[in-house]
């Protein structure tokens, strides 16, 4: 029991009890973690609301060559998915993310970094987000244009250009794939990236067309936050490029109006 406990239990950073239930189907696996502890066998104990039991590094990091040398390859597979599950619902997307890069499982990492990018964008998190991406094939990155998407946002304010760039090939592929959502947001960035750079505002007249049919029926924004953030770059092309435009006054009275 011990042995399983220790292969089913490796690729956690922290076990909780819970988690060691679950992925042994020991219904005693905590006394044996605690067992562990109480030896002082290579385990850390953190007692909290929910305590959990941590392996120290250089024992973790063999029983995780272990369990990859002993268990079969489907096993093994399936193990680490688990794990990341878990990871994921004990918010730990980092270590989550690792397990199902090791897994290949390109389609849930992917799903794991879209989840996450509002938060790393807000954040200022950008390094990681890029870091994060960066261990995706590119043929995954390509075909996911939402990566871009998030990635371009999250340069705006860090470099303008290579922002507008990404945002350009996001929202031409997003385009095509009748992403409405997804078609706004692109532009909306991009139209804080001329803003930041103050260059290109020839280019705003496209984007200016794009937002207004959208805003005129309030569709295609998922949050009031997108929406408002839509209106101000709306705006923001407005008074830069068509500055008598008809619908410069109904946006200002709409973000003044959320604002009071």
């Amino acid at each position: 029991p011990t042995r399983r406990l220790l292969l089913r239990t490796a690729f956690l950073p922290r076990v909780t009890i819970s988690a060691a239930k679950l992925l042994t189907g020991d219904l005693n696996a905590h006394v044996l973690l605690e067992s562990l502890f109480r030896q002082r066998l290579f385990t850390d104990k953190d007692v909290g609301e929910a305590p959990s039991y941590q392996f120290h590094a250089l024992f973790a990091e063999f029983l995780r060559s272990r369990a990859t040398a002993m268990l079969a390859q489907d096993e093994l597979q399936s193990l680490r998915s688990e794990s990341a599950r878990l990871l994921e619902k004990a918010n730990d997307p980092a270590a989550a993310l690792k397990l199902w890069i090791e897994n290949e499982d390109w389609p849930a990492a992917t799903a794991l970094i879209l989840s996450q990018a509002r938060g790393l964008v807000g954040d200022g998190r950008w390094l990681t987000l890029k870091a994060w991406i960066a261990l995706l094939p590119k043929t995954q990155v390509t075909s996911t244009p939402w990566l871009g998407a998030w990635f371009g946002s999250a340069l705006i304010l860090v470099d303008p250009l290579k922002a507008r760039a990404l945002l350009k090939r996001s929202f031409d592929s997003l385009d095509v794939a009748g992403d409405e959502r997804g078609r706004l947001f692109c532009a909306t960035g991009i139209i804080e990236t001329h803003n930041i750079d103050q260059s290109g505002f020839e280019e705003l007249d496209r984007w200016i067309e794009v937002l207004e049919p959208a805003l005129e029926t309030d569709s295609g924004f998922r949050s009031d936050v997108e929406r408002l953030r839509a209106h101000t770059a709306f705006l923001i092309a407005a008074m830069l490029r068509q500055p008598g435009h008809p619908r410069s006054e109904e946006h200002t009275s709409e973000l003044q109006s959320h604002h009071d």
